[in-house]
């Protein structure tokens, strides 16, 4: 945003930069007042001088936290209640991204601290062999004879035999909290998994059509064939030709949702008689038997797989689940679980305690405990 103010300053800004700036101007008085803070020549020379590369970006960052701690300062009981239900702090100092806290040196040294998640998988076989994988590799194929790792240099395993001599066993490539992995399957689909994921298939596709069976979250990426394309989660049933879709399907979600990004999908729900045909920009959204077709902004769906939280009104709640995965911490309430809604984008690179003080700006407070070889934990504080 910072970037895009001085554009604004300079002229050369787009429509579309406009209308982005219009918009983020619009969430809030606070960001109008950051925003003249921040087109004042000596108020952004100063800083800029000071900064190191993409200074724009961290101008923004400063001049968004000294309103902030301005704002807290003088703000009454009545008005700390009303951010707490709109949560625009989050809003406004999320879209700053974690990446302008690091270059403002708030990296915080803290023992107690959490390093993201990474490559980290386990692949077994039928007859039960496991392997860990490769955390230097991103993914793997499943090829006739073998599974080598996604540069193709490295073998996993040999299976042996032929492609018609293969029976279809099933293998199950799993990632453990605070993982991520990607499978080539036999008929050249692509699957990316994301923390916390089970995906079930086998070592080839036989029959007339091609069936996976997934537990948590993943991004497919479907190769065409006249065969059907067949995913099955707890609760749906998804069928495909050619497509790029994204599946949310962890047990400790209340419900299941289905995203499509590009082609066409249809969506069964287990006890349900419908069935939902799904056009891109479309999510089938379940509860049980209960379903609900919605229109979605995709991206926020799939940050993921680009490497970002996404929030676009994401409940605390949710939020924090995806930190616990993706962490692996877990997670307790002082009292009841705040609804507080955040806003914003943020870089799954960054530490947790990076990623705590920026959501810490939605007035919701967090302690991180870390002792000895005990699982992290994040309390949120009342």
């Amino acid at each position: 945003m910072g970037q895009l103010m001085l554009k604004d300053l300079h002229g050369t800004a787009t429509d579309a930069e406009k209308r982005e700036l219009a918009d983020w101007l619009a969430l809030s008085p606070r960001n109008q007042v950051v925003h003249e803070d921040f087109m004042n020549r000596s108020t952004r020379e100063a800083l800029l001088q000071a900064q190191p590369p993409h200074a724009a970006e961290n101008v923004l960052a400063e001049l968004l936290a000294k309103r902030h701690r301005s704002d807290t300062t003088k703000r009454s009981d009545t008005a700390r209640r009303i951010r707490r239900v709109l949560g625009y702090a989050a809003a406004i100092l999320v879209v700053a991204t974690s990446a302008t806290w690091v270059f403002l040196g708030t990296r915080l040294q803290n023992p107690a601290d959490v390093l993201p998640g990474s490559n980290r998988a386990t692949l077994t076989l039928a007859d039960g062999r496991t392997f860990n994988l490769d955390e230097a590799q991103t993914g793997i194929i499943v090829g006739v004879g073998e599974i080598t790792y996604a540069d193709g240099n490295l073998p996993v395993t040999r299976l042996g035999g032929t492609e018609e001599s293969l029976t279809p066993e099933t293998l199950v490539l799993t990632t453990p909290k605070g993982g991520t992995y990607q499978v080539t399957l036999p008929d050249g689909s692509q699957v990316w998994l994301n923390a916390n994921s089970t995906l079930r298939y086998p070592v080839r596709f036989v029959g007339s059509e091609r069936s996976v069976f997934l537990d948590g979250e993943a991004y497919f990426d479907v190769s065409a064939q006249k065969r059907p394309f067949k995913v099955t989660t707890k609760d749906q049933e998804i069928e495909v030709l050619g497509t790029g879709f994204n599946i949310a399907a962890y047990p400790d979600d209340h419900e299941t949702r289905t995203t499509l990004v590009e082609g066409r999908v249809k969506v069964s729900v287990a006890g349900n008689p419908r069935i939902f045909t799904l056009t891109p920009g479309q999510q089938a959204m379940t509860r049980g038997m209960v379903a609900e077709i919605r229109t979605v902004d995709t991206s926020q769906h799939v940050a993921w797989k680009s490497g970002h939280f996404s929030f676009n009104g994401t409940l605390l709640p949710d939020a924090m689940r995806q930190l616990g995965r993706w962490y692996d911490v877990e997670i307790q309430y002082e009292g009841e679980a705040p609804q507080l809604p955040f806003y914003g984008k943020i870089s799954r690179k960054s530490t947790l305690n990076e990623v705590l003080e920026i959501m810490k700006t939605g007035d919701v407070n967090f302690r991180l405990e870390k002792r000895g070889n005990q699982k992290a934990r994040i309390v949120v504080l009342q």
